[in-house]
């Protein structure tokens, strides 16, 4: 999602509600997963306004998506977006997490079992470096929903996107580790894989625009 920055080992301290916690960030990352992970990188030299949410460098919208499901959301555009476009930048605001700290941080993060089954839904693991997961409590990107024909992919927009429409990804892109998938079954929550293996967004390109522009409409006031 932007130039390109790769993480080092190192420390660094977030503010992730209730505590402060100290999470180690990512190794290295090997050049060929630089290339794969365009849409996932961060700038220290490029830090633009984003222009309604954050992360997103484009213009969005986040809106409820009740044909989900209760409680659901969804990103859309506020302007056409061309075709190629990087729509998302990596931030501070995403949280990695090595699997094997992944119990203790829930453990000293949340009090609820609603609270970790929504930590981990919103969350991803990078297909090139399934040793970490990553949360983004604090920036749009965790409300992008799974299409089986999507309109955004790891290097940008896949196609020309038109004002009001949802911003949608390929969940399958994502990394599946066994880890991943065992603590996901212990709370009860869908991985990625088993939200882009049921899910069925649309049945037809006409209710997918009158849901579309339903959604937009709800939250004009």
């Amino acid at each position: 999602m932007c130039a390109t920055h790769i993480y080092s080992t190192t420390v660094y301290t977030f503010a992730f509600p209730p505590c402060t916690t100290l999470i180690k960030l990512a190794p290295l990352l090997s050049s060929d997963t630089v290339r794969v992970m365009a849409l996932f990188e961060r700038s220290d030299d490029v830090r633009p306004d984003f222009p309604t949410e954050p992360a997103y460098i484009v213009p969005v919208k986040v809106c409820d998506t009740p044909h989900y499901g209760k409680g659901h959301k969804g990103v859309f555009s506020l302007a056409p977006i061309r075709a190629g476009t990087k729509f998302w930048i990596w931030t501070d605001r995403v949280i990695q997490i090595h699997h094997s700290d992944l119990q203790e941080y829930i453990a000293e993060n949340f009090d609820t079992e609603e609270e970790v089954k929504l930590f981990l839904r919103q969350g991803f693991v990078l297909p090139n470096n399934v040793d970490f997961f990553n949360s983004n409590p604090t920036d749009a990107g965790r409300f992008m929903n799974h299409s089986a024909k999507p309109n955004c992919g790891p290097d940008g927009t896949l196609r020309d996107i038109a004002e009001g429409e949802e911003l949608t990804l390929d969940y399958t892109f994502h990394g599946n580790p066994v880890w991943y998938q065992a603590i996901c079954q212990k709370y009860g929550v869908p991985t990625e894989a088993d939200v882009a293996a049921t899910c069925h967004l649309y049945s037809t390109p006409e209710q997918e625009k009158s849901q579309t522009n339903a959604a937009i409409d709800e939250t004009e006031v």
